[in-house]
């Protein structure tokens, strides 16, 4: 699958101008600034105030505390309003940083869809390409790349939820400072616009299901920081109702709101209200993974059918049997019947790497055969190097089985030397690298493991087999 998104850059500039919303009516509330009002329209923010000495206070305080904002007065009729927005410098650093978290965060979602070698790549100023080969479920895929969920817990406001204040709530009249709701079961709710916790204390999500009710619930945890809130805000707030809340584009639903029986600490917050558990996985994913900084909008998809490749894959396929087919007659002219044992030795590794790799169900693509080209050479060293020390121990007089004994169990610890050191290099390239070098580091190492498993044990065992039974061995088949 083929994606080429683009990043909705004038939504992470409006969710910039709301933080500094919540920014300033904290700053305000710190120095006691006396004002009428503020509101976002926009991109801008503006304060709306009757005195003029107020209105110099407020100018220092955000030319002090906020940097990246530049301010202008207007006067409507007895009002003075201070008219605050992001310089060009600003707005491109968050343009910059959305485009940034945003891949960041497709990297995430990806590696926990599972999918090999995954290809996701900045183009232009405000476009990323996601390549996903091997995905069946690309509707799956879709929606997940797509969505935008955030969470946010915040306190439903008792003192205000009267029938009369909900049903001019439900209207578009509802009080200062709340947001009327309607929660999955229908019932209305005011719940205030101070947020509690956000996601970005969420360090690990899973789904699971309610022991109680049986339903399907996302068991979240939080981070030292989070917990510390959550468990200040619970003790503060017992037999309270809290309002759990998931937003996506800008959409804000309330999942569950659960009276507060008790303190919660720990860090442990059960979600409930998910409507199965698909929902709730769905749901886990895109809060472990992190959210967006601004939505995306697929504005193109593909499907790449296996054609393109398949002259590849084919000359790839052919590499690895060649070089097999090279090494065998080369290994059986060269050491005869233990080279022969090589081969056997050689192809089961590759049966093994193989099956491992079905196990993984690892998606094959071009770096993981040139990995497994190279892991052949690469394991059929180990079987050299024991023939190698067999004839060496014939030379110096010892007896057939002796020689055999002596070069398996000498020539180990060249080889397991060796091996070691190229598996810290396949490892290092699996830790920083990504795409198709971690594809290649996954088959290298796993290829590292099979060859040191089928060169000394499996090739040991058919050796084994056929002179092990012979008491009086006068020769060896090692040329």
């Amino acid at each position: 699958m083929h994606f080429l998104l683009e990043v909705d850059m004038n939504a992470a500039l409006t969710q910039a101008a709301e933080r500094y919303v919540g920014d300033f009516r904290s700053a305000f509330r710190k120095d006691k600034i006396n004002y009428q009002g503020i509101s976002r329209e926009g991109q801008t923010v503006l304060i709306r105030f009757t005195s003029a000495e107020e209105v110099a206070k407020v100018e220092r305080i955000i030319n002090r505390d906020f940097p990246d904002l530049t301010i202008k007065e207007t006067v409507s009729g007895n009002e003075t309003i201070v008219v605050a927005s992001l310089s060009p410098a600003a707005q491109k650093r968050i343009q910059d940083f959305a485009l940034k978290q945003n891949i960041q965060t497709l990297h995430n979602r990806i590696n926990e869809l599972g999918v090999a070698e995954p290809i996701i790549q900045q183009q232009g100023a405000n476009r990323v390409v996601v390549q996903l080969p091997g995905v069946q479920d690309t509707a799956k895929a879709k929606e997940i790349l797509g969505r935008t969920a955030t969470l946010e817990i915040r306190m439903v406001d008792e003192e205000k939820s009267d029938a009369v204040t909900l049903e001019n709530a439900s209207k578009g009249q509802a009080p200062f400072g709340t947001e009327f709701f309607v929660d999955r079961n229908g019932q209305p709710l005011l719940v205030k616009k101070s947020v509690v916790l956000t996601g970005d204390y969420i360090t690990d999500a899973g789904p699971g299901l309610d022991q109680q009710s049986g339903g399907s619930v996302v068991h979240v945890t939080l981070d030292g920081r989070g917990a510390g809130i959550f468990k200040q805000v619970t003790r503060e707030n017992v037999g309270k109702r809290m309002a759990i809340l998931l937003i996506e584009r800008g959409e804000a639903e309330v999942i569950t709101a659960p009276v507060i029986r008790e303190e919660i600490g720990g860090g442990r917050v059960q979600i409930s209200g998910m409507a199965n558990i698909k929902e709730a996985t769905d749901v886990a994913l895109l809060l472990r993974a992190g959210a967006l900084a601004a939505p995306m909008d697929i504005i193109e998809e593909r499907t790449v059918g296996p054609s393109m490749g398949e002259e590849n894959i084919k000359r790839g396929m052919h590499s690895v049997l060649w070089g097999f087919a090279a090494i065998a007659i080369f290994m059986i002219a060269y050491y005869m019947l233990f080279g022969t044992v090589s081969v056997l030795a050689l192809g089961i590794n590759l049966l093994l790497l193989v099956a491992i790799l079905s196990m993984l169900q690892a998606t094959l693509t071009l770096p993981g055969l040139a990995a497994v080209a190279l892991t052949l050479g690469m394991a059929i060293d180990a079987n050299v190097l024991i023939n190698e020390r067999i004839r060496e121990e014939l030379r110096n007089g010892n007896t057939p089985q002796a020689s055999i004994h002596a070069g398996y169990s000498r020539a180990w610890d060249t080889i397991l030397d060796s091996n070691v050191t190229t598996l810290i290099a396949g490892l290092a390239l699996f830790m920083f690298g990504s795409g198709p070098v971690k594809g290649f580091a996954v088959v290298h190492v796993l290829g590292i493991l099979t060859s040191m498993f089928s060169a000394v044990l499996v090739s040991r065992a058919i050796v084994n087999g056929i002179y092990g039974y012979r008491r009086k061995l006068t020769n060896l088949s090692i040329g």
